[in-house]
């Protein structure tokens, strides 16, 4: 006789898919309602201290997960997440986002135009060719599409290896797009052999750097501000739904984190009577990282950059490079051997 027991699952075969984190209900940020104007007072009085926050609470997730912020937030990236930002299994259906544009860049630097430029390409490309190859092969080459027969006229391949050979290896003018070249005074310490000589003062130049202003307006105001977070809160875990037993408070993100909390009670509030909207002031956090980076597989061809981050940006979707959360702030020249500098001094 078959038993009518209910069996339960082992739980060692319970998978259960994660929880986003519980959304928070945005708002526009319009002005409240004018009072209607008092008579002036002519006393003294003293400045108006900044108002108590408003708490605000979103609803647990399965896990008992909760977030308390100081404010009804306006943006919140987690009303957006889905199971394919939390995880990344073959058997989930799940549709992939666009990738995020990036401005397109002029690709025939040093070459006079577009079509010349293809053609280089190929030439470098099959080391086993000569200059005379080329010349030939400019009939067959016209005929690829996209390439303009008025762009090869007068096409001489040892001219156009002498613009290699002789072009700068910076373009002509100021760097485009609020890059700056500047230098900066580094105190070397001397080796051990030239201790008398004390430290002395090398200039390092050709330093490319963006202000920090316009690396914040390009993050802020680009694609990717969707995944930032703008108001700090706190991130709780309630377990067992008790009231008399304090909830358990997360850490893992710079933006819910007791300093950006304590930054954000610091700014400066918004007016409370006020007929024009106002606008938001949020905590841009950000984040400074540098190594050398190989440019080939083969040979020494290196640069040392310096990229920014914001921790307003969750860290599992900062690691990832598709993200693009990622910008170049600055790169570093490679300065020659400091002993020269003594010897010169000596």
């Amino acid at each position: 006789m078959r038993s009518k027991r209910s069996r339960a699952l082992p739980k060692r075969y319970v998978n259960e898919l994660p929880q986003p984190p519980p959304a928070a209900d945005v708002r526009s940020n319009p002005a409240p309602d004018p009072e209607p104007a008092a008579a002036p007072n002519l006393e003294a009085a003293d400045p108006p201290a900044n108002p108590a926050p408003t708490w605000y609470r979103t609803d647990a997730n399965v896990h008992g997960v909760y977030k308390v912020y100081p404010q009804r937030p306006t943006h919140d990236p987690d009303n957006a997440a889905t199971i394919d930002d939390l995880c990344q299994s073959s058997g989930l259906l799940t549709a992939e986002k666009p990738p995020l544009t990036t401005p397109a860049l002029p690709t025939f630097f040093p070459f006079l135009n577009q079509t010349v430029a293809w053609l280089m390409s190929w030439f470098y490309r099959s080391p086993q060719l000569s200059l005379a190859t080329l010349d030939s092969l400019v009939n067959n080459v016209i005929l690829r599409p996209g390439f303009q027969k008025n762009d090869l006229r007068d096409f001489c391949a040892v001219t156009e290896q002498h613009r290699i050979d002789n072009s700068p290896e910076d373009p002509p003018g100021e760097p485009p797009n609020g890059w700056s070249r500047g230098s900066v005074k580094l105190k070397i310490p001397p080796p051990k052999d030239l201790t008398h000589l004390g430290p002395v003062d090398v200039e390092v130049s050709g330093i490319l750097h963006r202000p920090l202003l316009d690396v914040l307006r390009e993050a802020f105001e680009g694609p990717a501000f969707e995944n930032y977070h703008t108001t700090p809160f706190s991130y709780r875990w309630d377990p067992n739904h008790d009231p008399a037993n304090p909830d358990v408070i997360l850490y893992g993100e710079i933006y819910y984190s007791h300093k950006m909390q304590k930054l954000h009670s610091q700014l400066p509030k918004p007016p409370q009577q006020t007929p024009q909207p106002y606008t938001e002031t949020i905590i841009a956090a950000y984040m400074f990282w540098s190594d050398a980076t190989c440019l080939a597989t083969f040979g020494n061809a290196s640069l040392w950059p310096l990229y920014t981050f914001f921790g307003n940006v969750s860290k599992y979707l900062r690691g990832k490079p598709t993200a693009r959360a990622g910008y170049h702030q600055a790169y570093f020249p490679k300065v020659n051997c400091f002993r020269r500098f003594y010897l010169i001094k000596a």
